[in-house]
């Protein structure tokens, strides 16, 4: 089995909630898992807290501070800046919060796959987890498009 270096972040409490065993499965099948904490729902007691909850500790937390515009441009230099320095096979999103499409861009400018979709189906219930993943390559790519 190929190792595989993944960055996943999460925002929300839904997403450290939903994230963590599939974060902990990854982890247990000898995957190297970096959890960034990206800081877009912040109370220091009530995160960490939930990350304590479910056994999770994040290798980077984030704060963003100023209005909701401010606190998005920073998301998304942050993740730019985290996949410059810490690059990634793929970056695994979660949701239709602001961290899953502002880290996807990034993974995309970092030529990481993009993993989505992460689901409770019937299909995940018997393999563990859906995926549906997004090969930065092959987007806008005209000859993938015929």
């Amino acid at each position: 089995m190929t190792t595989l270096r993944l960055t996943v972040p999460v925002g929300t409490r839904p997403e450290i909630i939903k994230l963590a065993p599939v974060i902990a499965a990854l982890k247990q099948s000898g995957h190297r898992i970096r959890c960034v904490a990206t800081g877009q729902h912040y109370d220091a007691a009530m995160y960490f807290e939930i990350f304590a909850g479910v056994g999770l500790t994040p290798d980077a937390t984030w704060q963003l501070s100023g209005s909701e515009g401010e606190r998005l441009g920073q998301l998304l230099a942050s993740a730019f800046h985290d996949l410059a320095t810490q690059p990634a096979d793929a970056v695994l999103v979660l949701g239709d919060t602001y961290t899953a499409p502002l880290f996807a861009m990034a993974a995309r400018r970092f030529g990481a796959v993009v993993a989505t979709g992460v689901c409770p189906t019937p299909l995940a219930a018997r393999s563990g987890v859906l995926l549906t993943a997004h090969r930065a390559t092959n987007v806008d790519s005209p000859e993938r498009v015929q």
